[in-house]
């Protein structure tokens, strides 16, 4: 690692880390926000229930949460990631420990199989 980093460095990981507070900023208040079409509810609260099984009423699907909380999970080792790399191509450490990274996606990706199954188990219905 050198001694004293560039000020590229630093001015492309305050862009990186402008960039990703913008999003969750916008991303936060796209869904805690109310929504046009019903005012009483929240985006977020709508994103994550779906009707009940007797077609009546709306209730909290864990599926659904569990797919939040995996995306939730993905975002966050891919923000890992990313600084990871940038950090790497500017203090010339090696990346080849990239391709050890898989299994960490692998068990993020695993949040989504209720969700998924979910899915699949509605298509004959």
């Amino acid at each position: 690692m050198p001694d004293k980093l560039p000020l590229s460095y630093f001015i492309s990981l305050g862009v990186l880390t402008a960039l990703l507070a913008v999003t969750f900023a916008v991303t936060a208040v796209f869904l805690f926000t109310e929504a046009q079409s019903d005012p009483k509810a929240r985006r977020f609260s709508k994103m994550v229930s779906e009707k009940g099984q007797d077609g009546s009423g709306e209730a909290v699907s864990y599926s659904r949460v569990a797919g939040v909380l995996g995306a939730m999970a993905l975002t966050g080792l891919f923000i890992c990631g990313t600084y990871w790399v940038h950090h790497a191509l500017f203090t010339g450490a090696a990346l080849t420990n990239l391709s050890e990274l898989w299994p960490l996606f692998a068990m993020g990706s695993a949040l989504f199989a209720p969700y998924a199954f979910n899915r699949v188990s509605q298509i004959g219905k």
